[in-house]
């Protein structure tokens, strides 16, 4: 199952990464994808859904869970985890000793004194 799919998307970041031709962009969205295949089951089932609103914070999960697996690490799918309903970290690693992991992306916050976008 591939991680962009057509249609509406409002993170703009998506969009070019999923539409571009640049080499660069084209480059990245085949590394996603291969990092996607990889790892999707150690996700929430809504990741790719929700990387159409926010591909930063999928990406860092995706990247996460990629080099942790990379490294040796077993990671438990996430339906045979406790937390099913997308509450709970992120990741679990099941080694000696097990370690819970929350990917966590920064945003710019909101009220009076949060960062705007350039």
């Amino acid at each position: 199952m591939s991680f962009f799919k057509p249609g509406a998307a409002t993170d703009p970041t998506y969009v070019k990464t999923r539409d571009s031709m640049d080499e660069n962009l084209v480059r990245g969205r085949e590394y996603i994808e291969r990092l996607w295949q990889e790892v999707a089951p150690c996700l929430d089932s809504d990741a790719a859904d929700k990387a159409t609103r926010d591909l930063a914070s999928v990406f860092w999960e995706l990247q996460l869970a990629y080099t942790v697996n990379s490294d040796g690490k077993c990671l438990v799918l996430r339906y045979s985890l406790a937390y099913k309903n997308n509450k709970g970290p992120d990741l679990f690693a099941k080694d000696d000793p097990g370690v819970w992991i929350d990917a966590v992306v920064v945003g710019c916050g909101t009220g009076p004194d949060a960062l705007q976008r350039p």
